[in-house]
């Protein structure tokens, strides 16, 4: 369906009715913000205006319905919207191609997949030339998908002066990618909020080190660092990662999944009993914390958010622990502490799901605060 207005999410979006369509095309000169979620025919119809003649479209939604999706590439030619600002293309396998005055103004970019195919504009080398062409780029999400080209496209380095915030996911079908190219390439100086997510069936690493060599190179202040792994478990150095907190005095939100998170992050985030100006531990304006699937001690958890409440300018107020391990009677300890009166006092949200209960919540559930449970 086709909407002139705000658009609404493309799962609720019916189909359109076929005599309508020539009715939208028609007053394509009208339409400002569209979502389009229907069959690959009428897709491509209601994309012809775009090449033409769309004068007021700000805002772009397109993916194509369930049980209607044949492996087509269908292009995405956006060259005859001179004030385009957004677009977000999920479910289909399409090919993006903006012209230069209207890449300059785009402000948000999301590129989804599909599970059965995959398009060109969402290869490694074409999202770094995304990134470098979209010079006014504010918000973007990008999923990778294939290899790097060979021979390698030549790419220099790409300087995206005002994007600050980039999601960036690798998806299980991206078959044998390696990730740490991309990061090694771009440098972002208005960055502020970072998110990571690989979905592999092989263990794969998180680039700590082309992470922070970003934020370095950068000198990126992030609020807000989102690193997941959904792969089999690997050994990483965890000074890689404080290195990175390190680098992000600033970060306000912190989620790390599956990154083996023990005790010994958890002590860097605590405050010394007389602590020093300025403060030596790690995130001191954090003010949420998710960690997943962690091997952690009640006790340095609880000390953990005592001590910055006592000793921080910004104390703790939500803390997420999903399927983490805190041996016996931890997870006790922790559900004691929630409801005691110093933490109700503090307005602190601690929201907990035992390892055993973790594996039946999904993703969503992570982003969205999941449920609380008892152990």
């Amino acid at each position: 369906m086709w909407h002139f207005e705000e658009p609404v999410h493309h799962d609720h979006i019916p189909p359109i009715v076929a005599e309508n369509v020539h009715i939208l095309l028609v007053e394509s000169r009208r339409w400002k913000a569209a979502a389009i979620h229907d069959s690959p025919e009428v897709v491509k119809q209601l994309l012809t205006p775009l090449q033409v003649h769309a004068p007021l479209l700000e805002v772009l939604e397109l993916s194509i319905s369930n049980g209607s999706f044949d492996g087509e590439l269908i292009d995405v030619a956006i060259q005859a919207a001179p004030i385009f600002r957004s677009v977000h293309l999920y479910e289909g396998c399409f090919n993006l191609s903006l012209s230069p005055s209207t890449a300059k103004n785009i402000r948000d970019l999301e590129l989804g997949y599909s599970s059965n195919a995959w398009a060109n504009f969402a290869s490694p080398d074409s999202s770094l030339a995304l990134l470098a062409n979209c010079t006014s780029l504010e918000t973007a999400s990008i999923t990778i998908l294939g290899e790097w080209s060979d021979p390698p496209v030549s790419t220099s380095g790409v300087v995206a002066q005002c994007l600050r915030c980039l999601d960036v996911i690798i998806p299980p079908i991206s078959y044998n990618f390696v990730i740490a190219p991309f990061f090694d390439k771009l440098t972002l100086p208005a960055l502020r909020h970072l998110k990571l997510e690989i979905e592999a069936e092989e263990s794969v690493e998180m680039p700590f080190l082309e992470i922070q060599s970003l934020l370095s190179r950068s000198a990126a202040s992030l609020t807000s660092l989102d690193l997941c792994r959904r792969c089999p478990p690997i050994v990483q150095p965890i000074s890689q990662l404080l290195e990175i907190l390190e680098l992000t005095p600033q970060i306000e939100d912190l989620t790390l999944v599956d990154l083996n998170v023990t005790d010994t992050l958890i002590s860097a985030l605590t405050p010394e009993a007389y602590p020093s100006e300025p403060p030596t531990f790690l995130c001191h304006r954090l003010r949420d914390l998710v960690l997943v699937r962690s091997e952690l001690s009640a006790n340095a958890v609880i000390s953990m958010i005592t001590a910055r409440w006592a000793h921080s300018k910004e104390p703790l107020r939500t803390i997420r622990l999903f399927g983490c391990n805190f041996g016996d009677s931890g997870s006790a300890d922790i559900e004691i502490f929630r409801v005691s009166d110093m933490a109700i006092t503090m307005g602190l949200k601690l929201e907990m799901v035992p390892k055993s209960n973790f594996a039946s919540l999904d993703g969503s559930s992570i982003s969205s605060g999941g449920a609380q449970g008892d152990e």
